[in-house]
């Protein structure tokens, strides 16, 4: 498990990319509505929107990129997946916010991981320089609509 960084990173960088990346080649994350879901859930707020420049750069260079998807993956990223904030570094949290808006960041604690916990989510939220609308979106609100609650 070398140092245990699997249990830190499993699927959220490398694989995660791969996953979206081959979602936009295939064309289905501009189709999410026809496979009646409403939205993809990423974790780890926006380590996939933090490539989304790189993904829109492979778009504009390469066919392959674009044949089943009209418009740059960023663009799908903003309207069809929310991020949850279980990178407890208020940046990030702050970044998906401008990424994607407060309405696709989801509260995440990776509880009853390990390395969860509820206490530092709620303290990195209230450290990431939202509005009380945004944060209110973040803490609850995107969940309950997301989730008909």
């Amino acid at each position: 498990m070398l140092y245990g960084m699997s249990l830190l990173y499993g699927a959220t960088g490398t694989t995660d990319l791969i996953a979206i990346a081959g979602a936009f080649a295939s064309g289905m994350a501009g189709n999410l509505g026809m496979l009646g879901l409403p939205a993809i859930v990423l974790l780890t707020v926006g380590g996939v929107a933090q490539s989304a420049e790189r993904l829109d750069r492979g778009f504009h260079a390469f066919p392959a990129c674009r044949a089943n998807i009209s418009r740059p993956p960023s663009e799908y990223l903003r309207a069809n997946f929310y991020y949850d904030t279980v990178n407890f570094d208020p940046r990030a949290i702050r970044f998906a916010v401008d990424f994607a808006g407060a309405s696709h960041v989801l509260a995440g604690s990776d509880y009853p991981h390990m390395i969860g916990s509820m206490p530092q989510m709620k303290q990195a939220i209230e450290a990431a320089s939202l509005t009380p609308a945004e944060k209110t979106r973040v803490l609850a609100g995107n969940a309950a609509e997301l989730f008909h609650l």
